[in-house]
């Protein structure tokens, strides 16, 4: 046995070999920069993927070698303003853009459940789309704002309250942000800054999210994917279960109500029209999934947000002089006065450039026959994407590209900003398929 064992080594040594000569020299793909270990294989991109510094690999790779880069063996990262519209934008021949890469968003779903909006086909994820935006239109935030008031004067009352004592801003905003949503999805808040009950299942949603990005990275090898939910912790799988377990009775609670409460399942199982409709099964995939993007993303911005101001005094006694002439009290704030401040939403923009909520890269395939990306024909097949992190920082987009610098929003920024590409700035994505939130 121990021959037949060391030639089967062998030949999978051989074979390794054989590619990696063959992607490092041979491959369709050689031409573009980028590191040859990187080109080799697959392997260190998982690695940059599941430890999380794959953002900061993708900074170095971009500063070296330019808008382009060669990321691993068939795979390419771009960091410019064309790319958004040439991988993820409406062409004739493509409407939703180039065709999502199955391998990643697959990982976003529950096992054994139908296709969530992230994982839709084209035709169903239009139709859920159409209903879910009733319940993040301008309107609906509007007809919500007094609940959304409310959580938000709960919680300043909460910090006011521990001004005496040190406070992790980055759970309060979370617990906050968890509690809003839950409200707008069920009709009735957790009261997360009321009581430690519920704290484990909020904090459980990062968790889920961490294990989503490992399957992801591991979707180009199949085997080890599948070993790795053979070995998921029965404590992490035990989660999983409650996690979604406790979304569906709460789901069924709000089902059973006879109320017009204008929230999220109000908006999309009671006012959709003939043209956006949803059923029940999807509803269910698609709540926690919407739950953990907003509150997760939200929560880390506005924890950007108050570090940058902590850290630049100025620009905070600018903002406070703008929310003290706009406001006389907490109670005249409101969404379409925050809209006409142009130093908040300043600050605002500015954190998503530096601090994004979702920094991953969501990767698209070029069709069969090759297509043209950033002035480049890349061929069919390839998997493409925008390294957001790298083309929101990088100095070939952006004056003083690593500075946290609110002013380059105004209207009126000085010339220093005059050749800033505001074209590469998209932190709620483009195209079908960008974020449905972004209100």
């Amino acid at each position: 046995m121990a021959p037949a064992c060391g030639d089967t080594f062998t030949d999978k040594a051989q074979e390794w070999l054989f590619m990696a000569v063959y992607n490092v020299f041979f491959h369709p793909l050689r031409k573009y920069p980028g590191s040859w270990i990187m080109a080799m294989s697959q392997l260190p991109i998982i690695y940059a993927k599941i430890t999380g510094v794959f953002p900061y690999w993708a900074i170095d790779l971009h500063e070296k070698y330019g808008h382009v880069g060669r990321t691993a063996p068939n795979e390419l990262s771009y960091s410019d303003a064309n790319s958004w519209k040439d991988i993820y934008a409406s062409h004739p021949d493509r409407p939703s853009g180039m065709a999502r890469d199955t391998s990643f968003f697959s990982s976003l779903d529950e096992p054994g459940t139908i296709p969530s909006m992230f994982n839709a086909n084209d035709k169903d994820h239009s139709r859920i789309r159409r209903t879910y935006a009733r319940a993040f239109s301008k309107q609906a935030i509007a007809q919500q704002s007094s609940l959304i008031h409310q959580h938000i004067r709960h919680m300043m009352d909460k910090l006011y309250e521990q001004r005496h004592h040190p406070i992790d801003l980055v759970h309060m905003f979370t617990f906050a942000m968890t509690d809003i949503m839950i409200d707008m999805q069920f009709g009735e808040p957790l009261g997360l800054l009321e009581s430690t009950t519920h704290h484990s299942w909020a904090r459980s949603q990062a968790g889920l999210l961490r294990n989503s990005t490992i399957l992801a990275a591991l979707g180009d090898l199949p085997v080890m994917r599948l070993l790795f939910q053979l070995i998921l912790p029965q404590l992490v799988r035990r989660a999983r279960a409650t996690h979604y377990g406790w979304m569906n009775k709460k789901l069924d609670d709000r089902l059973a109500m006879k109320t017009t409460r204008p929230d999220i399942v109000h908006f999309v199982m009671e006012k959709a029209g003939p043209e956006a409709t949803i059923s029940e099964a999807e509803l269910r995939v698609n709540l926690p999934l919407i739950m953990i993007a907003q509150t997760e993303s939200t929560a880390t911005v506005l924890s950007g947000v108050v570090a940058f101001l902590l850290d630049n005094p100025r620009v905070l006694r600018e903002l406070q002089d703008e929310v003290r002439a706009h406001f006389k009290t907490s109670e005249e704030i409101n969404v379409p006065a925050t809209e006409k401040m142009p130093i908040l939403n300043a600050c605002i923009n500015e954190t998503l450039r530096l601090y994004q909520g979702a920094p991953g890269e969501l990767p698209r395939e070029v069709p069969k026959g090759g297509a043209m990306v950033s002035g480049e024909w890349v061929p069919g097949g390839t998997r493409v994407y925008n390294s957001s992190v790298a083309c929101f920082r990088s100095p070939r987009n952006f004056h003083d590209a690593t500075s946290w610098r609110p002013e380059r929003w105004y209207s009126n920024a000085s010339e220093e900003f005059s050749n800033d590409d505001k074209e590469a700035w998209k932190p709620f994505g483009t195209g079908t398929r960008d974020c449905i939130g972004r209100q």
